[in-house]
């Protein structure tokens, strides 16, 4: 043992130790059926407010977010029934503002201040409970176990160049750009289409299938950050995973299309 760990030191262990804890509490909400998941979401609330390697990034991101406004400015009202709303939910880009933000979404069904099934069936809705909780796994959860996940892994210290920070965030700062409201909505619709014909159409290994998912959802988010230089580059991470999916070529071409009319090809 002691040679296994003599080049490791006690925070070493412990962010790894933490790292796999939290992956196994995040899997277990995955995992589970609609009828428990308050409880695993309960379970993964207790582990986040007692491991230090993930209440001290967050402290300081709550600092400077409102997560009251954060939820304002992510809600999109699709429809406004007589018997219920049906509402678009996103998350912040930066990772530590998305796990803050789903954060504080998941202690509001933890205090009862927000009625869980209630939420889901707004935001993710289908006549068939259990589905529309799969989309709530997809579209929230999972994004936040990679945030954590990420958060988990940079945790070093000793190795933060504070002008080297500097440069690489000063490389993605930008100026918004407009979009068109027509342009943005036909984007986002053909990536959300492309998504579900990745399921049902496109011929494609598995592996393949979740890349081209991960860079659709980033240029997604991009879009939605109005920041070119992010719109840019996600862009040339999705042209070059679909590459290899038969099919995908007239949502790359749409895509490609509106982009070049906005000029942030």
């Amino acid at each position: 043992m002691e040679t296994v760990y003599q080049n490791t030191t006690a925070a070493d262990v412990q962010t790894k130790n933490d790292l796999a804890l939290f992956s196994e509490k995040v899997n277990a909400v995955l995992t589970s059926k609609f009828i428990i998941s308050e409880n695993r979401i309960a379970e993964l609330l207790k582990f986040i407010v007692t491991t230090a390697s993930l209440t001290v990034p967050l402290r300081k991101t709550l600092k400077d977010f409102s997560y009251p406004a954060e939820l304002a400015r992510n809600r999109l009202v699709l429809s406004d029934e007589p018997h219920a709303v049906r509402s678009k939910l996103s998350l912040p880009v930066e990772r530590g503002r998305l796990f803050a933000f789903v954060f504080c979404l998941l202690a509001e069904f933890d205090t009862h201040k927000r009625e869980f099934s209630s939420f889901v069936l707004e935001y993710f809705y289908d006549e068939d409970i259990n589905i529309a909780y799969e989309r709530f796994l997809d579209e929230v959860i999972r994004p936040f176990k990679k945030a954590g996940e990420y958060m988990l892994r940079e945790i070093d210290p000793d190795s933060l160049d504070g002008e080297a920070l500097k440069g690489g965030e000063d490389f993605f700062k930008a100026e918004r750009v407009y979009i068109s409201t027509s342009g943005y909505e036909k984007m986002i619709t053909a990536l959300h289409f492309f998504k579900k014909k990745l399921d049902t159409e496109i011929p494609a290994s598995a592996g393949d299938k979740a890349e081209a998912k991960e860079v659709a959802d980033g240029l997604t988010h991009a879009l939605m950050s109005k920041n070119p230089k992010l719109i840019r580059l996600m862009w040339l991470a999705f042209k070059n995973s679909c590459v290899k999916l038969k099919g995908a070529e007239k949502f790359v071409n749409d895509i490609r299309e509106q982009l070049t009319l906005n000029n942030l090809l």
